[in-house]
């Protein structure tokens, strides 16, 4: 089981666009620059992701809910499209989850692979939550999202399973360890820099 530790955000997030099934920068990336491990969320006028997005911003939490309006200026209230994708590391990896839900259609890509597929046209909120283990290092999450008639919803999150029977990967090896000892209180403290293992 992996010791807590607090997360130390360290990769900054980018715009990705898909070009032949290969994930590649796109130049709104260069203008809307994001804090580390936010989501960069690009809007389109279409249900393809084609053309020059209306607009670019910044999302810290992936939950939003738009109901029957637009879902940002010049963008209609139906048939519109809006991409989330951010770089993050991951530290050493391991297991973890995948949630969302959405009206209408969700698809959940892991360095360009997909996985969680929910494409459709419905008049209710759909959800799905997947295991996937993630190695070690920096990864591309990206989150396209589609809204064809009516409402509009969409929410998304990642976390690390901890429990004992899933968890065998080891946290990163602790760095800058500093001790200190106090006379008067006769007490040691030992420190060191946070990580970027999530759990």
């Amino acid at each position: 089981m992996k010791t807590s530790t607090r997360l130390r955000p360290v990769s900054a997030a980018v715009v990705l666009a898909t070009a032949g099934g290969f994930l590649a920068a796109s130049p709104a990336s260069a203008a809307t620059p994001c804090k580390t491990n936010h989501f960069t969320r690009t809007f389109y006028p279409n249900t393809t992701f084609s053309g020059t997005p209306k607009k670019t911003d910044c999302d810290n939490v992936m939950h939003q809910n738009w109901g029957t309006g637009a879902p940002a200026s010049g963008l209609p209230t139906n048939n519109f499209g809006v991409r989330y994708s951010l770089v993050r590391d991951f530290g050493n990896g391991g297991p973890f989850t995948f949630t969302t839900a959405a009206r209408d259609g969700v698809r959940v890509y892991l360095d360009g692979v997909r996985k969680i597929n929910i494409w459709k046209n419905v008049s209710t909120t759909q959800k799905k939550t997947v295991n996937v283990t993630i190695p070690s290092g920096k990864h591309t999450l990206r989150i396209d999202y589609v809204n064809w008639t009516g409402a509009a919803n969409v929410s998304f999150a990642y976390a690390p399973r901890t429990s004992a029977a899933v968890d065998t990967t080891k946290p990163r090896t602790p760095v800058g360890i500093t001790a200190t000892y106090n006379t008067t209180t006769t007490k040691s403290t030992v420190r060191w820099s946070s990580n970027v293992d999530m759990d």
